[in-house]
C-alpha cells in the first residue's frame, strides 16, 4: 500500500515537473536561442503571422528570482475564417534598451504586447504592436538626483506561407529615453 502511493506520488511530480517544458521562450533561450530553427509559439515574437497557428493558448513565464514575470493569452474568433488577437503584459527587472544608449539598465520594466493575425488569400497575416516603459528615479535630501528612463514602441508585418514552409516580416521601432543626474 506505501509502495503504490509513492509510485502515485512520483508519478505526479514527475507530470507537475514536466509542465516546465512548456515554457517556450525559457525553453528556447536554453536550447541556445534557436528561435528561427525550432518551430513553437515562441516564434509569433519574430514571425507574427505564426499565431494563426497557437489560437486559445494562455502563456505564463517565470523569472527573475521566480517572480511571475509575463502573461500571454490568444482568443481565437469566427469559425468559417477565424482570426486570432493575442495579448501579452510583462513585468521584468532590468531592461538593456540598445547598447549604445548613455546610460545603462533601467528597471520597473512594463511592456505591453498586442497580436492580431489571420489568413489572408492562402497564406497567413499577422501583425505586433509592442509597448516597452522602463526606469527609475532617485531622489534624496542631498544634493544627488537622478533619473533614467526608456521608452519604445515597435510594430511589425509578417507573411507565412500555408503550409509553414516560409516566413518573412518586417519590424520597425523608436525610442526615446531621458538620462538627467543634478
Amino acid at each position: 500500500k506505501t509502495m503504490k502511493k509513492l509510485i502515485i506520488l512520483t508519478l505526479a511530480l514527475a507530470l507537475i515537473m514536466a509542465t516546465a517544458a512548456l515554457a517556450t521562450n525559457t525553453r528556447v533561450l536554453t536550447m541556445g536561442d534557436n528561435h528561427v530553427i525550432l518551430t513553437d509559439d515562441a516564434n509569433i515574437w519574430n514571425w507574427p503571422s505564426r499565431l494563426n497557428n497557437y489560437p486559445n493558448l494562455a502563456i505564463g513565464e517565470f523569472a527573475n528570482n521566480d517572480d511571475f514575470t509575463s502573461f500571454g493569452v490568444h482568443w481565437q474568433f469566427g469559425d468559417d475564417k477565424p482570426w486570432v488577437v493575442a495579448t501579452y503584459f510583462e513585468d521584468n527587472g532590468n531592461y538593456y534598451p540598445y547598447w549604445g544608449l548613455p546610460f545603462g539598465p533601467t528597471s520597473d520594466n512594463k511592456r505591453g504586447t498586442f497580436f492580431y493575425a489571420k489568413g489572408m488569400g492562402s497564406n497567413k497575416f499577422g501583425a505586433r504592436a509592442s509597448y516597452v516603459q522602463s526606469g527609475f528615479e532617485y531622489t534624496d535630501n542631498g544634493p544627488s538626483q537622478e533619473k533614467e528612463t526608456f521608452t519604445y514602441l515597435d510594430a511589425s508585418l509578417g507573411l507565412t506561407a500555408a503550409d509553414d514552409s516560409w516566413d518573412i516580416a518586417v519590424t520597425g521601432g523608436f525610442g526615446t529615453w531621458t538620462d538627467t543626474e543634478d
